[in-house]
Protein backbone atom coordinates (compact mmCIF):
# COMPACT_ATOMS: atom_id res chain seq x y z
CA UNK A 1 0.00 0.00 0.00
CA UNK A 2 1.38 3.43 -0.92
CA UNK A 3 2.07 6.05 1.74
CA UNK A 4 -0.57 8.25 0.14
CA UNK A 5 -3.28 5.58 0.45
CA UNK A 6 -2.19 4.65 3.96
CA UNK A 7 -2.28 8.28 5.09
CA UNK A 8 -5.75 8.79 3.65
CA UNK A 9 -6.95 5.56 5.23
CA UNK A 10 -5.63 6.57 8.64
CA UNK A 11 -7.25 9.98 8.38
CA UNK A 12 -10.55 8.43 7.24
CA UNK A 13 -10.59 5.87 10.02
CA UNK A 14 -9.69 8.29 12.76
CA UNK A 15 -12.15 10.85 11.39
CA UNK A 16 -14.97 8.33 11.41
CA UNK A 17 -14.01 6.80 14.76
CA UNK A 18 -13.76 10.24 16.31
CA UNK A 19 -17.14 11.22 14.95
CA UNK A 20 -18.53 8.10 16.64
CA UNK A 21 -16.80 8.81 19.96
CA UNK A 22 -14.93 12.10 19.67
CA UNK A 23 -11.96 12.40 22.01
CA UNK A 24 -12.13 16.20 22.08
CA UNK A 25 -15.80 16.44 22.99
CA UNK A 26 -16.82 17.74 26.39
CA UNK A 27 -19.20 14.84 26.74
CA UNK A 28 -19.53 11.63 24.79
CA UNK A 29 -22.20 12.01 22.13
CA UNK A 30 -24.52 9.03 21.77
CA UNK A 31 -25.87 8.67 18.25
CA UNK A 32 -29.57 8.01 17.82
CA UNK A 33 -30.27 4.40 16.88
CA UNK A 34 -33.65 4.84 15.18
CA UNK A 35 -35.10 7.39 12.76
CA UNK A 36 -37.60 8.39 15.46
CA UNK A 37 -34.81 9.09 17.97
CA UNK A 38 -32.95 11.07 15.32
CA UNK A 39 -35.93 13.24 14.43
CA UNK A 40 -36.67 13.91 18.10
CA UNK A 41 -33.08 14.91 18.79
CA UNK A 42 -32.86 17.08 15.67
CA UNK A 43 -36.04 18.92 16.73
CA UNK A 44 -34.51 19.53 20.16
CA UNK A 45 -31.13 20.63 18.83
CA UNK A 46 -32.17 23.01 16.02
CA UNK A 47 -33.59 25.76 18.28
CA UNK A 48 -30.46 25.64 20.44
CA UNK A 49 -28.17 25.61 17.40
CA UNK A 50 -30.01 28.61 15.95
CA UNK A 51 -29.27 30.43 19.25
CA UNK A 52 -25.56 29.85 18.52
CA UNK A 53 -25.13 27.01 21.00
CA UNK A 54 -21.87 25.58 19.65
CA UNK A 55 -22.35 22.15 21.20
CA UNK A 56 -25.84 21.84 19.65
CA UNK A 57 -24.41 22.92 16.28
CA UNK A 58 -21.65 20.34 16.62
CA UNK A 59 -24.11 17.57 17.51
CA UNK A 60 -26.33 18.44 14.54
CA UNK A 61 -23.24 18.26 12.36
CA UNK A 62 -22.51 14.80 13.72
CA UNK A 63 -26.05 13.54 13.15
CA UNK A 64 -26.22 14.88 9.59
CA UNK A 65 -22.69 13.63 8.90
CA UNK A 66 -23.45 10.05 9.88
CA UNK A 67 -23.31 8.69 6.35
CA UNK A 68 -20.70 5.93 6.25
CA UNK A 69 -22.15 2.64 7.40
CA UNK A 70 -19.06 0.75 6.26
CA UNK A 71 -16.71 2.79 8.46
CA UNK A 72 -15.99 -0.13 10.77
CA UNK A 73 -14.81 -2.33 7.91
CA UNK A 74 -12.60 0.47 6.59
CA UNK A 75 -11.06 0.83 10.05
CA UNK A 76 -10.48 -2.89 10.43
CA UNK A 77 -8.92 -3.30 6.99
CA UNK A 78 -6.81 -0.17 6.80
CA UNK A 79 -5.57 0.58 10.31
CA UNK A 80 -5.09 -0.96 13.70
CA UNK A 81 -7.61 -3.81 14.15
CA UNK A 82 -8.70 -2.59 17.59
CA UNK A 83 -9.08 1.08 16.61
CA UNK A 84 -12.85 0.98 16.25
CA UNK A 85 -13.86 -2.09 18.27
CA UNK A 86 -15.65 -0.03 20.91
CA UNK A 87 -18.37 1.03 18.51
CA UNK A 88 -21.14 -1.03 16.96
CA UNK A 89 -21.37 0.78 13.63
CA UNK A 90 -24.35 -1.28 12.46
CA UNK A 91 -26.58 0.01 15.25
CA UNK A 92 -26.68 3.68 14.25
CA UNK A 93 -29.44 5.42 12.33
CA UNK A 94 -28.07 6.68 9.01
CA UNK A 95 -31.37 8.04 7.68
CA UNK A 96 -30.45 11.71 8.23
CA UNK A 97 -27.32 11.67 6.10
CA UNK A 98 -26.91 15.15 4.65
CA UNK A 99 -23.30 16.21 4.20
CA UNK A 100 -24.24 19.77 3.26
CA UNK A 101 -26.15 20.27 6.53
CA UNK A 102 -23.38 18.50 8.43
CA UNK A 103 -20.72 20.85 7.04
CA UNK A 104 -22.98 23.86 7.66
CA UNK A 105 -23.51 23.12 11.35
CA UNK A 106 -19.94 21.97 11.97
CA UNK A 107 -18.55 25.12 10.33
CA UNK A 108 -20.83 27.35 12.45
CA UNK A 109 -19.61 25.59 15.58
CA UNK A 110 -15.98 25.64 14.43
CA UNK A 111 -16.13 29.33 13.53
CA UNK A 112 -17.27 29.95 17.12
CA UNK A 113 -14.08 28.24 18.35
CA UNK A 114 -15.54 24.89 19.44
CA UNK A 115 -12.49 22.60 19.31
CA UNK A 116 -14.24 19.31 18.41
CA UNK A 117 -15.91 21.00 15.43
CA UNK A 118 -12.63 22.61 14.39
CA UNK A 119 -11.00 19.18 14.36
CA UNK A 120 -13.77 17.74 12.20
CA UNK A 121 -13.52 20.68 9.80
CA UNK A 122 -9.87 19.68 9.43
CA UNK A 123 -11.03 16.20 8.52
CA UNK A 124 -13.58 17.52 6.03
CA UNK A 125 -10.90 19.59 4.26
CA UNK A 126 -8.46 16.66 4.36
CA UNK A 127 -10.81 14.70 2.09
CA UNK A 128 -13.11 17.28 0.63
CA UNK A 129 -16.82 16.67 0.32
CA UNK A 130 -18.39 16.76 -3.11
CA UNK A 131 -21.87 16.61 -1.57
CA UNK A 132 -21.15 19.59 0.71
CA UNK A 133 -19.36 21.57 -2.00
CA UNK A 134 -16.04 21.56 -0.12
CA UNK A 135 -12.91 20.93 -2.16
CA UNK A 136 -10.01 18.98 -0.73
CA UNK A 137 -7.57 21.52 0.74
CA UNK A 138 -4.69 20.40 2.96
CA UNK A 139 -3.76 23.98 3.85
CA UNK A 140 -7.23 24.65 5.27
CA UNK A 141 -7.21 21.23 6.94
CA UNK A 142 -3.91 22.06 8.67
CA UNK A 143 -5.25 25.45 9.77
CA UNK A 144 -8.37 23.86 11.29
CA UNK A 145 -6.30 21.20 13.05
CA UNK A 146 -4.06 23.89 14.53
CA UNK A 147 -7.07 25.89 15.69
CA UNK A 148 -8.43 22.81 17.47
CA UNK A 149 -5.36 22.63 19.73
CA UNK A 150 -6.34 23.95 23.13
CA UNK A 151 -4.34 22.51 25.99
CA UNK A 152 -0.68 21.84 25.25
CA UNK A 153 -0.59 19.39 28.17
CA UNK A 154 -3.38 17.22 26.76
CA UNK A 155 -1.17 14.68 25.01
CA UNK A 156 -3.99 12.29 24.08
CA UNK A 157 -5.93 14.78 21.96
CA UNK A 158 -3.00 16.83 20.75
CA UNK A 159 -0.98 13.81 19.63
CA UNK A 160 -3.80 12.83 17.31
CA UNK A 161 -3.93 16.36 15.91
CA UNK A 162 -0.15 16.46 15.50
CA UNK A 163 -0.31 13.14 13.67
CA UNK A 164 -2.92 14.45 11.23
CA UNK A 165 -0.78 17.52 10.51
CA UNK A 166 2.25 15.27 10.02
CA UNK A 167 0.32 13.22 7.43
CA UNK A 168 -0.65 16.36 5.52
CA UNK A 169 2.97 17.53 5.28
CA UNK A 170 4.14 14.03 4.46
CA UNK A 171 1.75 13.69 1.53
CA UNK A 172 1.60 17.31 0.37
CA UNK A 173 -0.67 18.66 -2.31
CA UNK A 174 -4.09 20.31 -2.30
CA UNK A 175 -2.66 23.71 -1.36
CA UNK A 176 0.03 22.50 1.04
CA UNK A 177 3.60 21.92 -0.08
CA UNK A 178 5.09 18.54 0.77
CA UNK A 179 7.66 19.15 3.49
CA UNK A 180 9.52 16.18 5.02
CA UNK A 181 11.15 18.42 7.67
CA UNK A 182 7.80 19.73 8.89
CA UNK A 183 6.38 16.20 8.76
CA UNK A 184 9.27 15.03 10.96
CA UNK A 185 8.69 17.94 13.37
CA UNK A 186 5.02 17.05 13.83
CA UNK A 187 5.91 13.38 14.05
CA UNK A 188 8.20 14.09 17.02
CA UNK A 189 5.35 15.87 18.79
CA UNK A 190 3.09 12.86 18.26
CA UNK A 191 3.00 10.47 21.16
CA UNK A 192 0.46 7.96 19.91
CA UNK A 193 1.62 4.42 20.48
CA UNK A 194 1.49 2.21 17.42
CA UNK A 195 1.59 4.99 14.84
CA UNK A 196 4.86 4.90 12.97
CA UNK A 197 6.37 8.07 11.58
Amino acid sequence: MSIKRLAKSLILCSAFCLMANHALAEEIFTYPKTPEESQKLIKELIPEAEKNNTKAQYELGLIYGKCVSHGYNVCKQKTHPKACDDEDFSSFDYSNCDRKKSAYWLSKSANANYAPAEFLMGNIYSFGSYEAGIKQNYLKAKDWYLKSLRDEKNDKNNSLIYYHIKLLYQEGGYGLQKDPKKAAYWCKKTKIKGFQC
